[in-house]
């Protein structure tokens, strides 16, 4: 950790505006180094930021983000050994949230200028995500939902990924 607290130092000393990233993980091993990287950055006065490890908006998405996770690997949900995700609360989490996850990894952290600090540089980013224009299907309503499962199943064959023809 000597290396660790070093380069810590030398960051701050480098760039007005750098901040130490504190993650809440569902890890023990992860979390005991970042109590210790916590400790070095009270020791220091550098700031810090509290975020999380985020794949997909609502928790409600998890098996949605799984699917595409599988199709962009060719794989099928059942497969065995395919890369899964075991750790849970990969979504966007509001304030509340990341205070409850920060508490339980880190019982000892004072959370809330960590957190003042995230808002604080989001709120500082220039950037609009752009409005995305909803598909048009030329054809007619009465026939839309079939017409989307026969091109779904025609790209799942193409695929090799039908359940009729295994991988």
């Amino acid at each position: 950790l000597e290396d660790a607290e070093a380069l810590m130092v030398r960051m701050r000393d480098l760039f007005d505006d750098f901040y130490f990233e504190v993650i809440p993980y569902k890890n023990d091993v992860n979390n005991e180094i970042t109590k210790k990287l916590i400790t070095i950055a009270h020791k220091h006065n550098v700031k810090m930021v509290a975020t999380a490890d985020c794949h997909y908006i609502k928790e409600e998405q998890k098996s949605l983000h799984e699917i595409l996770n599988c199709l962009n690997a060719g794989v099928k949900m059942d497969d065995y050994g395919r890369r899964a995700y075991q750790q849970e609360g990969l979504y966007l989490k509001n304030r509340d949230e990341m205070e409850k996850d920060l508490a339980v990894c880190f019982p000892s952290f004072d959370s809330k200028e960590a957190l003042d600090n995230t808002v604080k540089i989001a709120q500082g980013v220039d950037f609009k995500f752009p409005t995305a224009k909803p598909i048009k299907f030329p054809i007619e309503d009465e026939i839309k939902s079939e017409t989307l499962l026969q091109m779904c199943n025609k790209g799942l064959i193409l695929r090799n990924i039908w359940p009729d023809n295994p991988k």
